[in-house]
C-alpha cells in the first residue's frame, strides 16, 4: 500500500455526500435499515456486517482504519482512510500502509490525536472517538450508530473488553453529531450509565426524527431526573415548570441553561406563550385530578410547534393508591383517548417502552407511553407565540 499524497482526509470528509453516518462497532439493535437510507456510510477497522445486516446494514461508502496490525487491510472496494497521522507512534501508520500491499491510504493533514488528548485530556482515543472528533470540529454534521462511549463490547462479539477507557463525557461534547442510540442510555454489561426514569426519556428522545431543539418539561421538581436531558438540547432549549419554587430554585443553581418557571397547578406552561418541539410530562399524570388531566390535554395543542409531539408515562395497571404523598391514579387507555378528542389530538398508545427497545428488565421499562400530536383539522392559530 501506498499513502494518496493527492488528497486528504480532511478533503475526504467533506467531500461526502450528506447525510451520513458513521457505524461503530459498540452495542447497536435494529438500525440497519436506517443506517443505509444515508447517502454516505462509514465503518470502522474490523467491523462484520454479514448476519448483522438487520442490525447494521450491509452498505459501505469508505472505511476508516486505525493503522494498528490487528486491523489487516480488507478489499472492501471503497476508499481507505485514517485520521491517525503518519508522525503518530513512530510512524506507525506508514509502516502499517507499507506492509499492507494494498491501493492508496488517505491520511490527515491535521494532527487529531494530538488535539484531541488536550481538549478531552484523552491518552489513547478510539478510532470511532478520532473519526467524530475532526467531523464535529470541521462542522460535517453525521449521525453515529453503536457509540456507547466503551461501556460494552462489540455488537457481535459483546464479552470483548476495550482497553481505551469511557469515552461517553467526550461524546457529550459533540454538538453537530447524533447518536443512535444515545451513549447515555445504551447498556454495558448489565448497567446503564443513565438508568430509571432519565434513561427512559433520553430512550424517547433519541427516536424523535429530526431531532429536537426545544422542550417543555412538566412537572420537572427539582431536576435531578432532568440533567442529562437539559445537556441533550442545545444551549436554552430547556424548558421546565413546576408548582413548587424551592425544586425549581436547587435545579437551577445547578443547571444554569434550564429556563425555569414556577406556575399555578393549571397553567402547564402556557405562561411561556411559546411553542415547542416536545412537550414531556414525566411520571406527573398519574398523580393529577381528572380535572388537571382534561385542562393538561386542553393545552397541549397551543404548546406545540407544528410537527411536535407531547409524551407523557402513564398507570394503567398498578393498583392506585399514594406516593410521597401524592395520589397514584390508574386509569385506562380510552380515558386519555376521549380527552384527547375533546382536545382536538391525536393520541398514540406506545406501549411499555420495553416493546420499543429499551432494554427489558432495567428499571422504568414497563413503564407505559402515550404519545399525542395535534389534529391536522384542529387548527390553533400560532401568532400569538414565538419560536422556541
Amino acid at each position: 500500500m501506498v499513502v494518496a499524497r493527492d488528497t486528504t482526509t480532511e478533503h475526504f470528509l467533506e467531500s461526502l455526500p450528506l447525510p451520513i453516518a458513521v457505524v461503530g462497532n459498540g452495542p447497536i439493535k435494529d438500525y440497519g435499515n436506517k443506517i443505509d437510507a444515508h447517502a454516505s456510510i462509514i465503518r470502522l477497522n474490523n467491523f462484520i456486517s454479514e448476519g448483522f445486516e438487520e442490525h447494521v446494514g450491509s452498505l459501505i461508502s469508505a472505511w476508516c482504519t486505525n493503522c494498528w496490525w490487528d486491523v489487516p487491510y480488507r478489499n472492501l472496494g471503497v476508499p481507505p482512510f485514517t485520521v491517525f497521522n503518519e508522525k503518530e507512534d513512530g510512524g506507525r501508520v506508514l509502516l502499517w500502509a507499507s506492509a499492507m500491499g494494498a491501493p492508496k491510504l488517505i491520511l490527515p493533514r491535521i494532527r487529531w490525536d494530538r488535539q484531541i488528548r488536550r481538549r478531552f485530556n484523552i491518552n489513547k482515543p478510539s478510532t470511532g472517538l478520532l473519526l467524530l472528533y475532526a467531523l464535529d470540529t470541521l462542522d460535517i454534521p453525521a449521525d453515529a450508530y453503536g457509540f456507547d462511549g466503551m461501556q460494552g463490547g462489540h455488537y457481535w462479539d459483546p464479552t470483548y473488553l476495550h482497553d481505551h477507557g469511557m469515552e461517553v463525557e467526550s461524546l457529550r461534547k459533540f454538538d453537530g453529531i447524533h447518536f443512535y442510540p444515545h451513549p447515555e442510555v445504551t447498556t454495558g454489561g448489565n448497567n446503564m450509565l443513565v438508568g430509571g426514569i432519565e434513561g427512559m426519556w433520553l430512550f424517547m428522545l433519541q427516536k424523535i426524527q429530526p431531532r429536537p431543539k426545544s422542550i417543555l418539561d412538566i412537572g420537572c421538581r427539582d431536576l435531578r431526573s432532568s440533567e442529562h436531558i437539559i445537556k441533550w438540547f442545545p444551549p436554552f432549549g430547556y424548558c421546565g415548570v413546576d408548582v413548587r419554587a424551592d425544586w425549581l430554585n436547587a435545579g437551577q443553581e445547578k443547571n444554569p441553561q434550564a429556563i425555569l418557571r414556577v406556575v399555578e397547578e393549571n397553567d402547564f406552561g402556557r405562561s411561556f406563550h411559546r411553542r415547542f418541539d416536545v412537550v414531556m410530562a414525566s411520571c406527573v399524570v398519574y398523580h393529577l385530578r381528572d380535572d388537571l388531566v382534561e385542562e393538561l390535554f386542553k393545552a397541549i395543542p397551543g404548546l406545540l410547534h407544528t410537527g411536535g409531539r407531547a409524551l407523557m408515562n402513564v398507570n394503567i395497571k398498578v393498583i392506585e393508591g399514594m406516593w410521597e404523598g401524592l395520589p397514584f391514579v390508574k386509569r385506562t387507555i380510552n380515558f386519555y383517548r376521549d380527552l384527547a378528542t375533546k382536545a382536538g389530538l391525536l393520541l398514540a398508545d406506545l406501549g411499555p417502552i420495553s416493546r420499543l427497545g429499551y432494554p427489558a428488565g432495567v428499571d422504568a421499562s414497563d413503564n407505559h407511553m402515550l404519545e399525542l400530536t395535534v389534529d391536522p383539522s384542529h387548527y390553533v392559530p400560532q401568532t400569538s407565540y414565538s419560536a422556541a
